[in-house]
Formats: C-alpha cells, sequence, structure tokens
C-alpha cells in the first residue's frame, strides 16, 4: 500500500473515531435535555398547585361571628401574614428561580446539540469525501 492510500486511511480512520464520539456525546446530552424538559415540566406543575392552594389556605374568612373574636383576627393574621409570605417565598422565589435555572440549563443543552449536529454532519461529509477520494486512488492504482 503506498503512502497516499496510507494517508487516506488514517484521515478516514480519524474521522470515524470522531464521528463515534459525537455521535456519544449527542446521546448523552439529548439523555440530559429530555430530564431537564421532564423536571421542568414537574416543576411548574408543582408551582401551578401551589398558586391555586394559595387561595384555599384564606378560606374561610373567619370574623367575630364565625369564630371567637379576638381569635379571629389572630388566625386571619397569621393566614394573611406568615402563610402568605411562606407561599410566596416558595412559589414567587424559590421555585422561579428553579424554575430560570433549568430554562438556562435546556438552552445551553440545545445549542450544545445544535453545535454537535453540525460537527457531526461535518464528519459525515468529511467521511464521503475520504471514501471517494480512497475509491479514486485504489482506481488509480489499477489502471
Amino acid at each position: 500500500m503506498d503512502s497516499a492510500l496510507r494517508t487516506i486511511d488514517a484521515a478516514l480512520m480519524n474521522v470515524q473515531q470522531l464521528l463515534g464520539s459525537y455521535n456519544l456525546r449527542f446521546i448523552d446530552n439529548q439523555g440530559k435535555l429530555h430530564r431537564l424538559e421532564k423536571a421542568l415540566m414537574e416543576l411548574t406543575e408543582t408551582k401551578t398547585a401551589l398558586d391555586t392552594m394559595k387561595s384555599a389556605y384564606l378560606q374561610p374568612e373567619f370574623t367575630s361571628e364565625t369564630f371567637a373574636g379576638k381569635n379571629s383576627n389572630q388566625l386571619n393574621d397569621f393566614r394573611h401574614d406568615t402563610l402568605a409570605d411562606s407561599f410566596k417565598q416558595l412559589t414567587e422565589t424559590q421555585m422561579e428561580q428553579r424554575i430560570e435555572d433549568i430554562q438556562r440549563q435546556i438552552t445551553i443543552y440545545q445549542g450544545e446539540i445544535s453545535n454537535i449536529k453540525a460537527s457531526i454532519s461535518s464528519f459525515e461529509s468529511q467521511q464521503k469525501e475520504l471514501h471517494l477520494k480512497r475509491e479514486r486512488e485504489i482506481a488509480n492504482k489499477e489502471s
């Protein structure tokens, strides 16, 4: 085998190794993206459920007629101040921050997957080109 064919074969082997590596990265990143999308959906559903529950803890409104005077005021104050702050902290601050974090990660993985796809496409083109070059080289040797 002459040096031109060895060079083509070495380049072909290199491209095939890169293709394998990039395909594994693609599969890995797609799995991570899928898990993030699932987590985002579940977290969004949980936040929606908590938002719905937020109005439930305020019901019924206690008055001095439905609950003993001073106690009704204390209970209403507790529900409106303490519970409302806890729900607000949980749903508006903590959960929204996690949702934004997950959305950022999803964007990052979508970008990486797009770059990997472009690289794979490029390597596949190089591989086809090298196969054709190899076939021409073999045909030239035979003629």
